[in-house]
């Protein structure tokens, strides 16, 4: 009885056994529809992946190296430091990328263009379409860069650090819009520091001038005192009437000596400064690369993943043929039960 027992147990476990052979015989036997299944799977692959790359249109960008420029003081000081030491005369402090998207001048100048202010228009609440705000929080949206990256060290300690940066556009359109508008980013990017300069220039140069006004009254004033001094003197020789105050009045003319190095110093930078604006001196020394393609496109991701899909729905598909071959034969033969 026992021996019966062990006997089907055996059967039973024999039955469990997953057979290797029969599968791989199972998979042979079907082998054209495995075939078949995997060339039709794959052909549906590749016509999809192609259809989605013929769809999708890759973003432009653009690397941008921006240099900034600026004027030196050749000679310059304070009437408090008889040291005088070279100095920035006047330059752009920052190469504002973000600022320039604020700046109302930038945004209608960037909306001059149709084919963009038909999308923002038909992208937009008609009661905003004329605001400001809209505009510039679009151009945010669509027009992005990466943070600058110093790409060279300055030969000289009053160079500049170049800047690197990527400006891509978010926004997929038409090559034709997508080229425009980084070719305005990079223009108003220009004008936009050129500004900055031109306003900086101009303040500079007033107080240039102020200082220079008041480095000529100071002068006018302590000479009027040193000719009042001199008139009190009037059987000195020239040579004595130096001496004499070089003796007696040191002090004046230590700071008559330093107003006119002030005086010097100001009528120099002065000169340079208006060079400088005549001169239309630019802010910012931009180079751009050539346009580049920001891949998007997954048609290799898709094609891989429809590559072992096809594989596996074509074993299935194989499976599945042979459970109704299988079925067919039982209910022929009416083991069905």
């Amino acid at each position: 009885m026992q021996e019966n027992k062990q006997v089907n147990n055996f059967e039973v476990c024999k039955d469990d056994e997953i057979d290797l052979y029969e599968i791989v015989a199972t998979l042979f036997r079907h082998k054209k529809t495995i075939i078949f299944s995997f060339i039709i799977l794959m052909l549906l692959s590749f016509a999809g992946a192609f259809y989605i790359k013929y769809k999708h249109k890759d973003p432009l960008a653009q690397n941008l190296i921006a240099k900034k420029n600026f004027v030196v003081y050749t000679n310059s000081g304070s009437s408090k430091n008889s040291d005088f030491v070279p100095r920035e005369l006047t330059r752009v402090d920052f190469i504002s990328y973000k600022e320039l998207l604020f700046s109302n001048i930038v945004i209608n100048k960037f909306f001059k263009n149709k084919e963009l202010e038909a999308y923002f228009i038909a992208n937009t609440p008609k009661e905003n379409i004329n605001s400001l705000e809209f505009k510039r929080e679009f151009l945010n949206s669509i027009i992005l860069f990466s943070a600058p990256k110093v790409v060279s060290m300055p030969s000289n300690i009053n160079d500049s650090k170049p800047q690197k940066v990527l400006v891509k556009v978010s926004f997929v359109s038409s090559k034709s819009l997508q080229k425009y508008l980084l070719q305005t980013f990079v223009s108003s990017l220009s004008s936009f520091n050129n500004d900055l300069l031109n306003n900086k220039l101009t303040s500079d140069i007033k107080a240039q001038e102020n200082s220079l006004n008041k480095s000529q009254i100071s002068l006018n004033k302590l000479n009027l005192k040193i000719n009042h001094i001199i008139s009190k003197y009037p059987k000195l020789s020239p040579l004595a009437i130096n001496t004499f105050l070089n003796t007696r009045y040191p002090d004046l003319i230590l700071k008559k000596q330093m107003l006119q190095k002030d005086f010097a110093n100001t009528s120099s930078n002065l000169i340079q400064l208006n060079n400088a604006k005549v001169r239309n001196i630019q802010a910012v020394d931009i180079t751009t690369s050539q346009y580049l393609l920001i891949k998007k496109s997954k048609t290799k991701l898709i094609l891989a993943i429809g590559f072992v899909l096809s594989i596996i729905l074509s074993i299935f598909f194989a499976f599945i043929k042979e459970f109704i071959d299988e079925y067919k034969r039982r209910k022929k033969s009416g083991d069905l039960i």
